[in-house]
């Protein structure tokens, strides 16, 4: 008798307790009802990449190259943040009679680059339900980056530098899983890239830097801790 009370107890305030929870979730404020998983709500965000990147090579002339970046990135305020990457690309296949078997390097073109983001629409993200904080979202970004170029010369390695650039960019970037990120990115902006000119009077040509086009897109996969 006594067993079926105590049965019938818990029968009874099971409801009861399920009802004052959601009593409770009733008069949460928003803030409260929406706020991030603790895993989003960490200050900074280290970075080790990978794919169709800056650095990504594929042909006959080159071999296969695939991009490393490891980085990090800041969060600086709702919706603000600043980040910093080096690069740069490991020679994972070579062909023979091509530059990658002869005047390429194992590791090609390193560089970084640095920006601060704006990942707008967090409002609306959480309104919809979708997920949102620090380093989730679609961004607008201010984007510089600096490259060496890399060549083997009397069996020595040589870097060079390369150019530098500044872009401003349009991307999305998302969480897979715990320890995933997906960064997809697009911009475009001005370089000082190195060209040739040739003077037809002097019979010979120099090289000088000025003002140029930069466009860069990527797909990068990274792991994130």
């Amino acid at each position: 008798m006594r067993g079926f009370v105590w049965l019938l107890g818990v029968a009874l305030m099971a409801p009861c307790g399920a009802w004052a929870q959601g009593a409770a979730a009733s008069i949460l404020p928003d803030s409260a009802a929406r706020r991030p998983a603790a895993e989003d709500q960490r200050r900074i965000l280290f970075k080790l990449g990978t794919g169709l990147t800056r650095g990504f090579e594929l042909g006959s002339f080159s071999g296969l190259l695939v991009p490393v970046v490891a980085g990090a990135e800041y969060s600086l305020a709702p919706g603000w943040s600043a980040y910093a990457n080096g690069f740069t690309s490991v020679r994972v296949m070579r062909w023979e009679n091509s530059r990658s078997s002869s005047s390429s390097t194992f590791l090609s073109d390193p560089g970084f680059d640095a920006g601060i983001r704006w990942y707008y629409n967090q409002a609306k993200r959480q309104a919809k339900g979708k997920r949102s904080g620090p380093f989730i979202g679609n961004y607008l970004a201010l984007h510089t980056l600096t490259q060496f170029w890399s060549y083997r010369s009397n069996s020595d390695t040589r870097y060079d530098y390369g150019l530098s650039a500044v872009m401003l960019a349009w991307g999305l970037q998302r969480r897979l899983g715990r320890h995933g990120l997906l960064d997809v990115y697009a911009g475009a902006g001005v370089n000082n890239r190195r060209s040739y000119f040739y003077d037809a009077q002097a019979g010979s040509g120099y090289f000088r830097r000025k003002p140029g086009l930069e466009v860069e897109w990527g797909v990068k996969l990274s792991l994130v801790r």
